[in-house]
């Protein structure tokens, strides 16, 4: 037995060299995405050691002092650490919530909708804002939400009161503000891949279910939400696993730069601010490494933690 395994094995090692080597164009378009990976992703990981080390970049990382896990400690004593965490997990959770849902509604919407042109200029209206900078987003919201700006005289017009700060001054205000500007953002953008996995659902499917005299909510809750189901899953652990950044767009850090100020700090200033802010802000590298090694692995723990949870669930799974 364990001879036949080892030939089979052989085999399959063999096929696999053989279908490389029958694809020498494939392979070397592949290769410059190899090259990418290892100069920007591998090769940095040597710098991890200045996690462990009071890091001088005069003396490199061969001759800075070793200092153990003591800037872990630092960390888990920092309170301003603390508060960013809460922060992080505050925001991507409104975001998370809110991109599982509304992309999935609108995107089901949209596939009901007979007109054309109006299905497309709808479709275009919300991936536009897809394709705009951050820096100009901020730059509009910041005037809508201005205490004398549109969003202000809206509340007037209505028949409620101006407000006596901003919203974005408000800290209490904050994480909801955001996640709504952020799904305005992406909105077009996540809803176009559910429109295409929507799309590949056979015909014939719903075709049987009007004979079977099914509404057309009946055939939306019956055959498109379950036929979309592996997609909503793998969307769904790829945003989990980057809950330390505000979702696979990884708007956190846009959005607390470019939105933060020091009235509303105590909500804004998420983990990838605050790793700046010490690294590059105050000089403490090694402290900044430390809190980007630490995002990094709950970002890797949630990531296997979805990918398994989403597998018993609806046997769908990234690997």
């Amino acid at each position: 037995m364990a001879d036949g395994q080892i030939v089979i094995s052989q085999r399959r090692e063999k096929t696999f060299f053989q279908k490389i080597k029958s694809q020498p164009l494939l392979q070397l378009m592949v290769l410059p995405g190899i090259i990418w990976f290892l100069i920007f992703s591998y090769a940095p990981m040597f710098g991890l050691i200045i996690v462990f080390q009071k890091f001088d970049p005069f003396k490199g990382y061969l001759g800075s002092q070793f200092v153990g896990m003591q800037n872990f400690r630092d960390l888990f004593a920092d309170e301003y650490f603390w508060s960013s965490l809460r922060n992080t997990l505050g925001l991507s959770s409104y975001k998370l919530i809110l991109s599982f849902f509304l992309p999935i509604i609108f995107a089901v919407l949209m596939n009901e909708v007979r007109l054309n042109k109006f299905k497309k200029g709808i479709q275009t209206l919300s991936y536009l804002p897809h394709f705009i900078s951050w820096v100009v987003i901020a730059g509009i919201f910041t005037y809508v939400f201005d205490r004398r700006g549109i969003f202000t005289d809206l509340i007037i017009f209505f028949g409620g009161k101006e407000p006596n700060v901003g919203i974005l001054m408000d800290p209490s205000k904050f994480w909801v503000t955001m996640a709504w500007v952020d799904i305005w953002k992406s909105l077009g953008w996540w809803s176009t891949i559910y429109l295409a996995a929507i799309t590949g659902i056979s015909q014939e499917l719903y075709e049987a279910a009007i004979v079977d005299g099914a509404g057309r909510f009946r055939r939306i809750w019956n055959i498109t939400l379950p036929s979309i189901k592996p997609t909503i899953a793998i969307i769904t652990i790829m945003n989990v696993s980057a809950l330390m950044s505000g979702g696979i767009m990884g708007s956190n850090f846009n959005q607390s730069i470019l939105f933060g100020n020091a009235l509303n700090r105590s909500a804004s200033e998420v983990l990838d601010a605050y790793t700046l802010r010490m690294g590059l802000g105050l000089g403490r590298y090694s402290f900044a490494a430390a809190s980007g090694l630490l995002q990094a692995t709950v970002a890797l723990c949630l990531f296997w933690g979805a990918n398994y949870v989403s597998g018993k669930l609806t046997e769908s799974r990234l690997v």
